[in-house]
């Protein structure tokens, strides 16, 4: 019996011993299964942290050799000189000094420099006025509000700080605008709305207000009004310098909101027509008032201004020459006859986007339509104390940014044209920019043609006219300029420089010798 237990207990053991075993066994197990759970894990996150890793690095790179490349472009790039959108010559290289380095001027040009002159300038702004556009103040998807604008006293002696400027302010969406005018006993324009004239949704928040008018963006420069005291003035006396044997004409240009300013904005800009008449009737009876106004609304629907532009067109030029020619009693061919070449310039934006970086006047450009004269003539053009500089075409040739030069060029020279019209007469226009396209139209209406810009002139405009042999002088420049600092400008050409004797050095021609001879003969 006791062997008998003994051997029970000894088998008993190795039992309880294999059960210890499988336990240990499947600790074993799934301590090494946890183990590669962890070491799977860490797999996984040095993968992660690598990859990571690799990405910052990338990133890095990446922002590093883009930021390489955008310095590269700024300064080894060609750097921009104009902006075909602001209509100017941008910043220059600042011209070094002692006293310009230490007084840091130097330095801040040089900022200015760079800041300015960015390559493809024009492009890049072009690109973030459209993307500003998407954020921009609009109503009804029809008017864009920009800038800053009050409303005006519209009185004969309201204020104005004058100049060729582009005042602006409201509109919206708006069908066909049109006035009508009739005359009063004195010969002047008397203004009467039409009743169909409709308003327009919109807010006026500080300036420029680009309108959707018959399905395109139209820009209004508004008219703040004026008493035109100094240009009456200073004609007056013009005038009675010059005496008899000289024709001096007015000819005040209006502005496009003369004739699609919606309704419900009037009262921020001044009445055009009242304006005119007002300047007319305290001129000396002895100067031609040429009243254009009148005009120009039974052409309206016609393309007589630019959209994009703060000019009129060729076309309303032609018609306000018309006018004039027809006042001084001259030859003025049709403008569908052979003296006139049509041509044209597609896409193009004009001044107002520069003021107003409308991405809505940007993306709807214009076709530029004007007239190249078919009569002989030459175009002598001069330094504006008429030094003499080269003989070239009256019609400049030019971008399609720049298509409003096309007329004589830019304002700051004095321009000679001779022509064979054979009428034995010669003028001079004192102008703004709005005289400009006027001057082709009347190279079969005056011999010689002497292009004056009213603030670039260091003559003294008296002497000129005299010693020229000039017989009529056209004032002929914008309200605005009327009203303001430019019409100022005119008592300042009437008075400088008084007595000099003139000299015109330009070669001498066929054309100019005919024309000289006339005046041999008529002397």
């Amino acid at each position: 019996m006791a062997d008998l237990s003994k051997k029970q207990n000894t088998s008993a053991a190795p039992g309880k011993g294999a059960g210890s075993g499988a336990g240990a066994l499947r600790r074993t197990e799934a301590a090494e299964a946890e183990k590669r759970t962890l070491t799977r894990e860490e797999r996984a996150k040095r993968r992660r942290r690598r990859l990571d890793n690799r990405l910052s690095t990338t990133t890095m790179f990446f922002f590093i050799l883009f930021w390489a490349a955008i310095s590269i472009f700024l300064l080894f790039f060609p750097r921009s000189t104009v902006s075909n959108i602001e209509k100017r010559q941008l910043a220059k290289w600042p011209s070094f000094s002692i006293s310009s380095y230490f007084s840091g001027d130097y330095t801040s040009g040089i900022t200015s420099f760079y800041d300015d002159t960015v390559p493809f300038r024009d492009f890049f702004k072009n690109v973030n006025n459209n993307i500003k556009s998407l954020f921009g103040l609009k109503t009804g998807g029809t008017a864009q509000i920009i800038g800053a604008v009050q409303k005006v006293d519209d009185t004969p002696d309201a204020g104005n700080d004058g100049g060729e400027s582009v005042v602006a302010a409201s509109s919206a969406s708006v069908e066909a605008v049109s006035t009508e005018t009739t005359r009063n006993n004195d010969g002047q324009s008397k203004s009467a709305t039409d009743e169909k004239k409709e308003q327009a949704d919109g807010e006026l928040n500080n300036g420029f207000l680009i309108i959707d008018y018959k399905g395109h963006w139209r820009g209004l420069p508004l008219f703040p009004g004026g008493t035109g005291e100094d240009f009456v003035d200073n004609v007056n006396e013009f005038k009675k310098q010059v005496g008899d044997d000289v024709a001096v004409y007015a000819m005040p240009d209006p502005l496009a909101s003369a004739y699609y300013l919606p309704s419900n904005y009037s009262d921020y800009s001044a009445d055009q027509t009242e304006f005119i008449n007002n300047i007319f009737k305290n001129l000396d009876d002895d100067i031609i008032k040429v009243n254009i106004i009148d005009t120009l609304s039974q052409h309206q629907d016609e393309d007589i201004y630019l959209r994009t532009d703060h000019h009129w067109t060729a076309l309303g030029a032609y018609y306000a020459a018309q006018d004039f020619a027809e006042a001084a009693g001259v030859p003025y061919p049709a403008l569908d006859s052979d003296a006139y070449v049509k041509a044209e310039n597609d896409g193009y934006v004009g001044s107002l986007y520069g003021y107003t970086q409308s991405a809505n006047l940007l993306n709807d450009p214009e076709t530029f339509v004007y007239y190249t004269p078919t009569t002989d003539y030459q175009a002598d053009f001069y330094t504006t104390s008429f030094g003499y500089n080269y003989t070239g075409k009256l019609m400049i040739e030019t971008d399609t940014a720049n298509s409003y030069m096309k007329f004589t060029g830019t304002d700051d020279q004095i321009v000679k044209v001779t022509t064979s019209a054979g009428t034995g007469r010669k003028m001079a226009i004192i102008k703004d920019s709005y005289g400009n396209p006027e001057v082709p139209f009347l190279t079969s209406s005056f011999d010689q043609i002497f292009v004056i810009d009213m603030r670039y002139f260091d003559l003294n405009l008296v002497d000129f006219v005299q010693q020229m042999g000039i017989t009529d002088v056209l004032f002929s420049a914008n309200v605005d300029s009327v009203a303001g600092a430019n019409a100022s400008n005119i008592a300042t050409l009437i008075t400088q420089n008084k007595g000099n004797q003139i000299t015109d050095e330009a070669p001498e021609t066929a054309l100019t010798r005919a024309v000289e001879k006339t005046d041999s003969k008529k002397g």
